[in-house]
């Protein structure tokens, strides 16, 4: 009575990098216990589905114990189990989960599971993690475990990983030039996005991984195929929702499919930031007075770990590439200086690189 209740207050927006703080309520569980055991032609979890699974569930003084197994081929032609123990009869409640996945086609279950289309190939995977907590936000920081990963016979769409290779190598032998920064663009396409019209195939790639207190770390990521090889090693911090990693990309020496070996140490790829944000770079280093040392390599990138020079599409530098000859109506070149406390020639310095470009002191 009185006119219109005022409208409620819309919900304060939750920054992108931020774990949802409300609070998880498993106050049901102090309110029955439980002993079952069931079987289903099908199970259903969200959009993920499987065939004939088994469930044991037990519920006693507000701790329960679930256990699923969904036998081959019901899991995405697969197979998978998966065990979780929760004690709310605590005041912050305590999670542990188990989880075991064999044999699945990883295309249809990402998409399911994740809305993710870009990962294909048969997919083994196995991870313990525990925590504690009232949210979301109170538990990650919490989470300690480890696992393992890999994917066999499989493709990541909307990138290809060989040819950016390629080009990074091109850059360090002189060959090519072009702005690292745009091509690393499509890093991030690696794990979601992506279109369809670039990809990479691989025989195996996966790895090993560790939990200690909401901190994942990894250092034995690989990619294995005919064309390219790939390491990684880094970490994520999932409290704050950061990446901190490094990929090593290498040409492929022969195609040996799997289990072969790479084509050199790799050139370094740094992805940092936060997950919304973050951005992937070659770790590339560009020396000026190397790069304008001539030499039969016209100079070097990264301090000549790559080896190679500047492109040899830019006048007057580089290995093997020609000068112009200067317009009619350009003045003629200045005469060398003669130093005459020594007697040497010194060549005066240009009016700076080629395109206008000049460097510090010029």
């Amino acid at each position: 009575p009185g006119g219109a209740a005022a409208p409620a207050p819309a919900p304060a927006a939750k920054p992108a990098d931020e774990w949802p703080n409300d609070p998880i309520d498993l106050s049901v569980l102090k309110a029955f216990d439980a002993d079952l055991t069931a079987s289903a032609d099908e199970v259903k979890y969200n959009k993920i589905k499987a065939g004939k699974s088994t469930v044991k569930l037990t519920v006693k003084d507000g701790k329960l114990a679930l256990d699923l197994a969904m036998p081959k081929p019901g899991l995405y032609q697969g197979e998978g189990s998966v065990n979780v123990a929760i004690n709310a009869a605590q005041a912050a409640a305590s999670y542990d989960i188990k989880a075991k996945l064999a044999g699945l086609q990883a295309q249809p279950f990402l998409t399911d599971a994740k809305d993710m289309d870009t990962l294909s190939g048969v997919l083994n995977a196995d991870f313990a993690v525990t925590g504690q907590g009232t949210s979301q936000r109170a538990i990650v920081p919490t989470l300690n475990g480890g696992g393992a990963v890999k994917f066999a016979d499989g493709a990541i769409k909307g990138i290809d990983l060989a040819k950016i290779a390629r080009n990074l190598e091109d850059m360090g032998k002189g060959t090519m030039s072009l702005d690292p920064s745009k091509m690393m663009d499509s890093m991030k396409n690696m794990f979601g996005g992506g279109g369809a019209s670039e990809k990479t195939d691989f025989t195996e790639m996966g790895g090993t991984f560790k939990i200690t207190n909401g901190v994942l770390t990894n250092d034995d990521l690989a990619l294995k195929s005919p064309f390219v090889r790939v390491t990684g090693a880094g970490k994520v911090p999932m409290p704050p929702r950061e990446v901190d990693y490094t990929i090593k990309l290498a040409v492929a020496a022969s195609a040996q499919g799997q289990g072969g070996s790479g084509g050199g140490a790799g050139i370094p790829v740094n992805c940092k930031g936060k997950w919304s944000a973050y951005d992937c770079k070659p770790d590339i280093k560009l020396d000026p007075s190397k790069m304008l040392g001539g030499g039969a390599a016209g100079g070097a990138l990264g301090g000549g770990a790559l080896g190679g020079g500047l492109p040899k599409g830019l006048p007057g530098m580089g290995s093997g590439s020609t000068a112009p000859a200067p317009a009619a109506s350009s003045p003629a070149p200045a005469a060398p200086a003669t130093d005459t406390s020594t007697g040497t020639t010194q060549q005066k310095p240009s009016g700076g690189l080629p395109g206008g470009f000049k460097l510090p002191g010029q």
